[in-house]
């Protein structure tokens, strides 16, 4: 877990009481997050929310950084949830697949 209080990786068992009175009162680390993240190989954001509110965020960080990335919404608001999620899941295994699907996926 990538935690935005710390801006580090955490293993979750400090997710204690301290760690979310922390979590309310500090200022929020995201963008140190998501750059750790793509610092640590990663490069598809899924934003799990019923609207995207931070897929512009982690794409101006990537851009500002200079880094390359997906960033994916999991649901948009009055849109079918379901086409919404199909098409962020088919952006995602496009992008994982370069030189086609055989590479990833033998067909034999």
């Amino acid at each position: 877990m990538y935690s935005t209080v710390s801006g580090t990786v955490s293993d979750g068992v400090t997710c204690d009481a301290t760690y979310w009175v922390r979590n309310l009162r500090e200022p929020v680390l995201f963008s140190t997050a998501v750059q750790r993240l793509r610092d640590d190989g990663y490069d598809i954001f899924l934003e799990i929310s019923p609207h995207p509110i931070l897929l512009s965020a982690i794409q101006q960080g990537l851009a500002h950084s200079g880094r390359e990335g997906n960033v994916l919404p999991s649901l948009r608001r009055e849109e079918n949830e379901r086409l919404v999620m199909l098409r962020s899941l088919g952006r995602s295994l496009y992008a994982r697949v370069s030189g086609g699907l055989e590479q990833t996926l033998p067909l034999q």
